[in-house]
């Protein structure tokens, strides 16, 4: 079976973090039957295929604003032999593609809701916790409500796929360094020479001493208004703890590998990339904001590997105390956290669970 993808590729972290497990893993995906094809434009041959996957990047570079462009495009790739499918590299689990819908057989997405009912309800500020925010505290958002799926047939159509797990978040990963032009990037071809996957290097103990309490080193500023609501409540309650300024790389990778815990706030997206990758790197206990709405794979973050908090801070600092009064139990989490982040990163189960993974993915 032949796979076309139309992407950007690495222009971006997201797209990078999307197609490196492709090519690293472009020759086992072969064995199984998949030959895999990228495209950074559009000629008439990548309709001839069995899937073709265009991802959200290479719909905004080709469609500007204009989205009835976009969906003119991608009601011009099918055939009556292929499938067409629109991979959404957003952040979080609400999509602003979901106009897609009628034109695609799938749309995926590396995080998505649990109980897809959710994309039929209109949201404040386009995210569930903008949501929360807006009717508990008040906070408004500039982008009024989100867009909602307006037939429940197409609820079938939002997929999940893999989360950016599989690409290389490590201190020297080339798609988080500083300095590198766009020119550069978009020059990177589709080889495996470019890609650096992780290594068992790159891991720091877990059970490792470590001097320092707690770590958050986080922007405030440049986010809607109820992230930074969000992450200010964060730095006020942080502030009798650490400095939440950002830090060079390097001091930063040294910080977390020298924290107890390190505590992740919500972003653009509840998993915070690269963020909580790089405290598994790191072996730190990772303390997030519920995130039991969504569903991710690989289930690396889960109950068992993250200690989470409530969305009203109401049990942060508690949650710190008892940490760090018994930092020998909740070691156990993040043992447990760098534990499923080998297996799916290093070695060949790892490599076998994602190829097994895109094969159902794509397929009906």
């Amino acid at each position: 079976m032949k796979v076309n993808i139309l992407t950007q590729g690495f222009r971006t972290p997201n797209g990078s973090s999307w197609v490196s497990p492709l090519i690293t893993n472009r020759h086992a995906l072969k064995e199984l039957g998949l030959d895999i094809y990228f495209y950074t434009s559009y000629k008439i041959k990548v309709k001839e295929c069995d899937f073709l996957i265009v991802d959200s990047k290479y719909g905004k570079h080709l469609c500007k604003q204009d989205r009835t462009k976009l969906y003119d495009f991608l009601a011009s790739l099918k055939t009556s032999t292929n499938k067409v499918y629109f991979y959404d590299l957003g952040d979080s689990t609400f999509s602003w593609e979901l106009g897609v819908l009628p034109y695609v057989d799938k749309l995926f997405k590396t995080f998505i809701f649990k109980d897809k009912d959710l994309y039929l309800t209109r949201m404040h500020g386009n995210t569930i916790w903008n949501e929360y925010y807006f009717n508990n505290f008040g906070v408004q958002s500039k982008k009024s409500f989100s867009a909602v799926v307006e037939n429940r047939e197409y609820l079938d159509k939002i997929q999940l796929s893999y989360s950016p797990a599989f690409a290389n978040h490590s201190m020297n990963s080339f798609i988080w360094k500083r300095g590198i032009s766009p020119v550069f990037r978009r020059s990177f071809n589709f080889s495996k020479n470019f890609i650096h996957p992780t290594r068992i290097e790159d891991f720091h103990p877990a059970s490792a001493y470590r001097e320092g309490d707690v770590s958050c080193r986080m922007l405030v500023s440049g986010y809607s208004d109820p992230i930074e609501f969000h992450r200010n409540k964060t730095k006020s309650i942080l502030e009798k703890y650490l400095s939440t300024e950002k830090l060079p790389r390097d001091s930063y990778f040294r910080e977390i590998r020298n924290s107890k815990m390190v505590v992740s706030p919500f972003g653009w997206g509840e998993i915070n990339c690269p963020r909580d990758y790089e405290v598994a790197l790191s072996g730190a206990i990772l303390l997030k904001p519920s995130f039991n709405h969504l569903d991710t794979w690989p289930p690396i973050f889960d109950a068992d590997t993250v200690v989470q908090y409530k969305w009203d801070f109401s049990d942060l600092e508690a949650i710190i105390s008892k940490v760090l009064e018994d930092h020998e139990h909740y070691m156990q989490y993040a043992i447990n956290l760098q534990k499923q982040y080998k297996y799916y990163t290093i070695g060949k189960e790892g490599q076998y669970e994602f190829c097994k993974f895109f094969m159902n993915m794509i397929k009906d």
